[in-house]
C-alpha cells in the first residue's frame, strides 16, 4: 500500500530496467498502466517522466490531495509546498511528452482525477494527446471490454516512432527529481525557487538548439544523449560558446545571465543530488546508524529508538525490505546515512554536528535561532552529506507519514516535517513514537533556515 511512492517509485524504475539489462524489448516503447492505486501510480510517476514512456493510462485513483481526501485543510506552508511534488496535477501540461489514455467510470468518484487534469489542460494551446474514455454507469471497476479499449489505444501509439533525441520536449516541474530526465539532452537540475513552477522547452532542428526556462537556475548538458552534428545553443536567447569546441557540462544563471559553472566540492545547493524533504532520502540508497553509547537523556533516547522502531517496522511491512545497516561493497556507491541518537550516544552524530546547521549539546538545543530544552526535545533533519560517498545525512527520521497513514488511503504519504523539525516526545501505551510538532519547515536554495 505505497502507492508507488518513495521507494515504491524506485521499484517501478528497478523493475523495468531489470527487465531489460538483456535489451528484451524496445526500451522507448514502454506503456505505464494501472488501475485505482494503480492510476494513481500512474498519474504520478507518468507525469513526472513523461519522456520515460510511450503512453501511460491511468485509471481512477487521484491527481491531487485537497479534494481528494474527505475535509483536508490548508496545512503549514512547508507541506503545502511538497505537496507540489507529491499531486500530478502540477504536472498535467507534461502530456505535450506523452500520450495519455484516462479510464473512469461514469459513477466512480475517483472520475475526479482525470476530470481535474483534463480541466488544467483546457487553455493549454500545445499539441498533445488525451484521452479520457468514460464507461457509462460504472462504478470504481475496469472490466474486461474497456481493457481491450484502452490496449487499442496504446497500440496505435505504439506505431508512432520516437527519437532518441526529442526534436522538442516541454518540460513542467516543481522540483529536480534526476530520474524526470530520461531522453533529455538538456535538463534542469536546479531551481530559482524550489517547489515553485519551473518549465524548460528545449528545440533542436538543423544543428541548432534553443531552449527557454521558467523558475531554472541550473542546468546540465549531458554527455548523453546528444543531437548528432549540434552546431549552435541559443538559451534564454543568449548565445552560448563552446569552449575547447564543445558545450560545457553545467550552466549557471548569475544576474540574469548564462554563465559556464564549475561547482565546489563543498558548495551547498539544493539540486537533483540532494533537495529534500526528510523523505525524499529514502528513495535510494541508504543505511542506518544506531547509537552505540549511553545518551545524554533518557527521554530523547528512548524516542529516537521508538521512531527507529517504527521506522523499521514500517520498511519492513509496506516496503518490503530490511533496514540496511551497513555500508554497500561497491567503494563507489553513493548512499544516505540515517542517524538516530544524539551527539553523545552516537558518534556518527557527533562527528557529522559541526557541519550542521544547529547547535546541540547537554545542555542546549538551538534550530533556526530558537533555543529547545535537550532534555524534552528532538531534531530532526536532512541534510548534504559531507562524507565523499554521501548524498544525505538524515537525523532522528524515517518517513515522516505514519503507519496509521500506510493503513489508509494511499494519498495520505505526502511529506509532514519538510527538512526540518523539532519534535517533543508524547509517547502513550499504544503510541511509543508519538510526539508533538515544535517546529518545522524547509531550507531555502542553500541549506540555509529560510529567513
Amino acid at each position: 500500500n505505497n502507492a508507488y511512492r518513495w521507494a515504491g517509485e524506485t521499484d517501478v524504475f528497478e523493475a523495468m530496467w531489470a527487465a531489460n539489462k538483456d535489451d528484451v524489448f524496445d526500451i522507448k516503447k514502454v506503456v505505464l498502466r494501472g488501475f485505482s492505486m494503480g492510476g494513481a501510480g500512474t498519474w504520478h510517476i507518468g507525469l513526472r517522466h513523461p519522456l520515460t514512456f510511450a503512453a501511460i493510462g491511468p485509471g481512477a485513483g487521484f491527481t491531487t490531495t485537497h479534494g481528494y481526501i474527505a475535509n483536508f485543510p490548508k496545512q503549514p506552508d512547508y507541506i503545502e509546498k511538497c505537496l507540489r511534488i507529491y499531486d500530478a496535477v502540477g504536472y498535467a501540461e507534461n502530456v505535450f511528452n506523452v500520450p495519455v489514455f484516462a479510464y473512469s467510470g461514469e459513477k466512480d468518484k475517483q472520475k475526479l482525477a482525470a476530470d481535474l487534469i483534463e480541466a488544467k489542460l483546457k487553455d493549454f494551446k500545445e499539441p498533445h494527446t488525451f484521452k479520457h474514455l468514460v464507461a457509462p454507469g460504472l462504478e470504481h471497476k475496469q472490466p474486461a471490454e474497456w481493457l481491450a479499449k484502452l490496449e487499442a489505444e496504446y497500440v496505435k501509439a505504439l506505431e508512432t516512432t520516437r527519437l532518441d533525441v526529442p526534436e522538442r520536449y516541454r518540460f513542467v516541474t516543481y522540483d529536480c527529481d534526476d530520474r524526470a530526465h530520461h531522453n533529455m539532452w538538456i535538463i534542469p537540475v536546479a531551481l530559482s525557487k524550489l517547489y515553485e513552477r519551473a518549465v524548460i522547452d528545449a528545440k533542436y532542428s538543423n544543428g541548432n538548439g534553443v531552449v527557454e526556462t521558467v523558475n531554472v537556475q541550473t542546468l546540465s548538458i549531458p554527455l548523453a544523449p546528444r543531437p548528432a552534428g549540434w552546431k549552435t545553443l541559443v538559451v534564454d536567447g543568449q548565445q552560448i560558446g563552446q569552449p575547447k569546441g564543445r558545450f560545457p557540462d553545467l550552466l549557471e544563471k548569475v544576474d540574469g545571465k548564462w554563465k559556464v559553472c564549475n561547482p565546489k566540492e563543498d558548495d551547498l545547493t539544493k539540486s537533483s543530488l540532494s533537495q529534500g524533504p526528510i523523505d525524499h532520502a529514502f528513495k535510494d540508497q541508504f543505511i542506518v546508524v544506531k547509537p552505540t553509547a549511553k545518551p545524554w537523556h533518557e527521554g530523547p533516547a528512548n524516542f529516537a529508538e521508538a521512531r527507529y522502531q517504527e521506522f523499521a517496522a514500517n520498511w519492513s511491512r509496506y516496503f518490503r525490505g530490511e533496514l540496511a545497516t551497513t555500508k554497500p561493497k561497491d567503494p563507489q556507491a553513493v548512499y544516505s546515512r540515517v542517524l538516530f541518537g544524539d551527539p553523545q550516544s552516537n558518534p556518527a552524530i557527533a562527528k557529522v554536528l559541526p557541519k550542521l546547521p544547529i547547535t546541540w549539546t547537554k545542555d542546549e538545543l538551538v534550530v533556526n535561532g530558537k533555543k529547545y530544552d535537550p532534555k524534552t526535545h528532538l531534531p530532526v533533519l536532512i541534510y548534504p552529506d559531507p562524507d565523499p560517498n554521501g548524498r544525505y545525512v538524515v537525523i532522528n527520521s524515517g518517513h515522516t507519514f505514519r503507519e496509521a497513514d500506510l493503513k489508509g488511503t494511499n494519498a495520505l504519504l505526502y511529506p509532514r516535517l519538510g527538512d526540518w523539525a523539532v519534535l517533543k516526545a508524547k509517547p502513550t501505551k499504544d503510541d511509543p513514537a508519538g510526539f508533538e510538532v515544535v517546529a518545522a519547515g524547509l531550507f531555502d536554495a542553500d541549506w540555509k533556515f529560510e529567513k
